[in-house]
């Protein structure tokens, strides 16, 4: 489920570049803001100007609780990844 969160992170680094800190990727991570994002209790914040689609499937990778995010087999048919 680690992957599943780490889709997520990409996949909002990609489109926005920011992290899920809301930092700027160019800024990079440091110690404690990945101590801050393992201790996370939210899902973080996504920007209001994602399709749909993206804030969809981000949803279902970004949530803190490992047993509660999405599957990978039902993410591989998400209209976000599925043709």
């Amino acid at each position: 489920q680690a992957d599943i969160w780490s889709l997520g992170c990409l996949v909002l680094e990609m489109g926005t570049r920011t992290t899920v800190l809301g930092t700027r990727c160019e800024d990079g991570l440091d110690a404690p803001d990945i101590l801050e994002i393992a201790q996370m209790r939210q899902r973080p914040a996504l920007p209001d100007a994602l399709p749909p689609d993206v804030s969809d499937f981000l949803r279902r990778c970004l949530v803190p609780q490992p047993h509660a995010r999405a599957r990978a087999h039902l993410l591989a048919s998400h209209p976000f990844l599925a043709p």
